[in-house]
């Protein structure tokens, strides 16, 4: 469907170069790589994606996007960074065993830690924020998470995971 789109696009507008359309809709193509170093074993790099065709304007690409595409380790605050009813339900120690998740925020509502205990699991998780309300910065034990964007975008450009087990890293490149 989407090559379609494009067909019937390029078609429509001939004397444009494939850049200029990319400009004037704001589509980009996005490819996803995943880097992994470990102190024993040799680093290995994984293209998850190539070339997709996103919009720059609606697409979610987003720590929450790169955790179902990788399954990095690492644990979000259910429906998004800010306060919502959710949340508050999720912090009630009857449903224990369970994961039970309880959470802290800033003056601006934003989930500052997360803890979680339950079924095998424990332990928190801290958030910092740069000044678009994105998430910068993640630790949890002895693992940091730091995440870069795309100008003012919320498009995720970096994913660098560093732990004494080794740095991983999941790079997006838009064009």
């Amino acid at each position: 469907m989407i090559l379609l789109f494009f067909l019937s696009l390029n078609t429509a507008v001939q004397q444009n170069s494939i850049t200029e359309v990319f400009e004037s809709d704001e589509l980009l193509k996005m490819t996803v790589v995943f880097e992994s170093e470990h102190p024993i074993y040799e680093w290995k790099m994984d293209t998850l994606i190539k070339d997709s065709i996103i919009s720059k304007k609606t697409a979610i690409i987003d720590l929450y996007f790169a955790q179902k595409l990788k399954q990095i380790s690492y644990y979000l605050p259910t429906n998004g960074m800010f306060r919502e009813a959710q949340k508050d339900n999720e912090c009630e120690m009857s449903i224990y065993p369970r994961n039970v998740k309880c959470y802290e925020y800033d003056r601006k509502g934003r989930v500052t830690k997360m803890s979680v205990e339950g079924s095998g699991t424990t332990g928190y998780t801290t958030y910092k924020y740069d000044s678009y309300d994105r998430v910068k910065k993640m630790e949890r034990f002895s693992t940091t998470y730091t995440a870069k964007y795309l100008d003012k975008t919320q498009l995720l450009t970096e994913l660098k995971v560093e732990s004494p087990s080794g740095l991983n890293q999941l790079i997006l490149t838009y064009r």
